[in-house]
């Protein structure tokens, strides 16, 4: 319903979800929901991690919009089968798979600013049981924009180059899939008469240049179990390098991140309508970070390292009962054992009860945790003249989040159907990573909460509204409000998260003729 050239141009028309620029020069762009940043979101592609650490900041922007099949967006802490990450919700991806409608699928775009992009997938059924899917993109924009006339481009010069194949393969009592994906972007930006080759040490010049490679592999396999009714093992598993290497100015940020997962599920009956998936996962991730700022004849930080090693294996165990259609109770728990941080316990609760055949409810309620990586997911900072100061050891993030949603739908005649969905989310952090832009003017701080006796509180409470209509055959009507509450205690005392929409109003019309060939879309 949008035409979107990639996944961070997929939710202008969700009340829920604001993707916003984190940098005027970069064009780097990141997802909010429940009034924080996406980083405590956990994004997720067909089920599996996906644009952790370095990837944070420009990872939206690796996902052609013609690659997707759908998009899925839950509220609130997810299932302990996928993980510990999740704080304020889950987003999953599905791209097209390898049973396409169409043998090949060919989609060039051009705009009025002279962007050109190609997209092409291509299947192949090799045999009954295995088919494969070849899926490419590129793109490229290298027109200098200046359209107010202040020297500096409105929007970054961008090239990428997107691959990746799928192969599917489906026998009897296994299924099996198997990807590799590879990209290679690069960004330019700043004055319109920078050039990288004569001007890289001219501090009267100001560019900013980020190249992004990453490589990655993944492999999902299910087995049923003969001789036992509902019973089946899933096996995850993937494999991460990603190279950034950025300069802002006279700044200069590189990162490695080398990343393996791992998630086996059993799962299984325990009786009729009860019943439970245990398992074990892990997580590795090596991280190579070198920050280093020049100003005027000094030279700050030019040998911090960031770097670190993360392993974290994990066992987790998960309990469903769904009671005479009405009930579902989901109860999980799981204890991971981080090595550069500590043993951490990860409880969740879930619950949907339909009250009636037109009325349901829900609740959640549970805990998150997450590493940060500093610079990587908050890089449109280098874009400003300040020197980054960790003036406090990044600790582990941790927070509880809860919510309920009430949700009600009628029908009328001709199937015609009004729904009304509210909801309420509360995140509240036992720890956080603050970044301070107010407390100094020459520096950004970072620091723990609760850091120097400057308070330890930091939440969001999130409140949501929806109504969803059809007045006549085919024309549906979308009005959406949003109200956010967003504090956090810096040094200065506690102010509201900056850049953060306090109220979003949405409203959108769609229409389809008799025969969906013709299908009209207005939001604002």
């Amino acid at each position: 319903k949008l035409a979107c050239c990639n996944l961070s141009e997929s939710f202008e028309n969700s009340a829920t979800v604001d993707v916003g620029y984190t940098d005027a020069v970069s064009g780097a762009k990141q997802i909010q929901l429940l009034g924080l940043a996406g980083i405590y979101s956990q994004l997720m592609l067909e089920n599996m991690p996906f644009m952790r650490g370095i990837g944070a900041s420009y990872g939206l922007n690796f996902v052609p919009g013609s690659w997707m099949e759908s998009i899925q967006i839950s509220k609130g802490t997810s299932s302990v089968i996928n993980g510990y990450e999740s704080i304020t919700g889950q987003i999953n991806v599905e791209y097209k798979k390898t049973k396409m409608l169409y043998p090949i699928f060919l989609n060039y775009y051009v705009n009025s600013e002279l962007k050109n992009e190609l997209n092409f997938l291509a299947n192949q059924k090799v045999n009954d049981k295995l088919s494969t899917l070849l899926m490419g993109h590129g793109s490229i924009l290298r027109k200098k924009w200046d359209k107010n006339n202040d020297g500096f481009m409105d929007q970054p010069e961008v090239d990428q180059i997107n691959l990746f194949n799928r192969w599917a393969y489906e026998g009897e009592g296994y299924h099996s899939l198997f990807g590799v994906n590879f990209i290679n972007e690069n960004r330019n930006g700043g004055q319109t008469d920078f050039n990288k080759e004569i001007n890289l040490n001219d501090t009267l010049k100001y560019g900013i240049g980020v190249k992004n490679q990453r490589f990655q592999v993944f492999t999902k396999n299910g087995f049923e179990i003969k001789g036992m009714e509902e019973t089946s093992i899933g096996i995850q598993a993937s494999a991460l390098y990603h190279n950034q290497d950025a300069f802002f100015g006279l700044t200069n940020y590189s990162g490695i991140q080398k990343g393996i997962y791992l998630n086996t599920i059993f799962q299984s009956e325990i009786v009729h309508h009860h019943s439970y998936s245990v398992g074990f996962s892990y997580q590795y991730d090596n991280f190579e970070e070198k920050y280093n700022k020049l100003n005027g004849d000094k030279t700050y930080d030019t040998s911090y390292y960031l770097n670190r090693n993360e392993s974290v294996p994990g066992v987790f165990a998960q309990y469903t009962a769904d009671l005479a259609d009405k009930l579902t109770i989901i109860l999980g728990i799981r204890a991971d054992f981080n090595s550069y941080y500590k043993t951490f316990y990860t409880p969740r609760f879930h619950l949907k009860w339909n009250m009636n055949n037109s009325t349901t409810f829900r609740a959640s309620a549970g805990k998150g945790y997450r590493s940060t990586n500093v610079i990587a997911e908050n890089i449109g900072l280098l874009a400003s003249s300040r020197t980054l100061m960790l003036i406090d050891k990044p600790g582990l993030e941790e927070a509880w989040n809860y919510g309920v949603s009430f949700s009600k739908c009628w029908e009328f005649e001709n199937k015609r159907k009004l729904s009304f969905n509210i909801d309420y989310y509360r995140t509240y952090f036992i720890n956080q990573v603050v970044i301070d832009i107010d407390h100094m003017t020459h520096h950004i701080d970072v620091y723990n909460l609760g850091f120097n006796n400057s308070g330890g509180k930091s939440y969001s409470n999130s409140l949501q509204a929806e109504i969803i209509f059809e007045p006549i055959k085919r024309l549906n009507i979308t009005v959406a409000g949003r109200l956010n509450d967003v504090e956090t205690d810096y040094l200065v005392g506690k102010l509201e998260k900056p850049y953060i929409s306090k109220f979003k109003g949405l409203f959108t019309l769609s229409y389809s003729s008799r025969s969906e060939k013709w299908m009209f879309d207005f939001t604002t």
